[in-house]
């Protein structure tokens, strides 16, 4: 279950790279994402040590596919909001030394 987490995971941050999509870039997103599916839908479950989900382990990872964007996106806006903010305050101790001087 934890590698269809991942899977799901991987698909967004590769998602969220290719963004804003141009003709190679599309191109790359559908045939990564067309490629996985395929494996995971032909390659017997054995092979990744899948084991047949029940109703509560489907139930859980939707739960986790359905929030991992949110959080995934949270994550990204505070961490550049923090790099914005750390770049100002760079900035601004800069000029106010070359202002000193």
């Amino acid at each position: 279950m934890a590698s269809l987490g991942i899977f799901y995971a991987g698909l967004l941050i590769l998602l969220r790279i290719c963004r804003p999509f141009d003709s190679i870039r599309l191109i790359m997103y559908i045939g990564v994402t067309a490629l996985s599916t395929l494996i995971l839908i032909l390659v017997p479950f054995s092979f990744f040590a899948y084991e047949k989900l029940g109703l509560v382990n489907v139930l859980l990872l939707i739960c986790i596919v359905e929030f991992s964007g949110v959080i995934y996106n949270s994550v990204v806006r505070w961490t550049e909001a923090f790099f914005a903010m750390t770049a100002k305050n760079k900035f601004i101790k800069k000029k106010k030394i070359k202002k000193e001087e």
